[in-house]
């Protein structure tokens, strides 16, 4: 098994971004600044794109993603140097917020499952 992205991009990047993707196993950042508490990986895992192309992962912590109503937590971020977006794993965020995301045609949104609050 092995955290997968499936980002092909070879653009700069802005660290202060972040791309949701409903295919990624994990949250992945590119920026060690991001994450409020981290600790070196000592795992021999590496994060696998789309191409095959594996990376290797450096640190793993979590960080908090601020929205107007209330901030949503990224656990288990995964720091991979190479990587050149940071990444929102949807699965992970839902769990571990207790939120849904609707995708629509030219934006999402994220609800709170026991609020409805967007």
């Amino acid at each position: 098994w092995q955290p997968r992205a499936h980002l092909a991009s070879a653009a700069a990047y802005n660290a202060s971004n972040w791309l949701l993707d409903s295919g990624a196993t994990h949250h992945l950042t590119t920026d060690l600044n991001t994450l409020a508490l981290h600790q070196p990986y000592n795992g021999g895992e590496e994060v696998m794109t789309a191409d095959g192309t594996g990376m290797p992962i450096t640190h793993t912590g979590s960080a908090l993603l601020p929205t107007p109503h209330r901030s949503l937590t990224l656990n288990d971020v995964l720091y991979v140097p190479n990587v050149t977006k940071n990444l929102i794993s949807v699965y992970k965020i839902c769990n571990t917020n207790g939120v849904s995301v609707e995708f629509c045609p030219a934006h999402f949104q994220v609800k709170d499952l026991s609020t409805g609050v967007q």
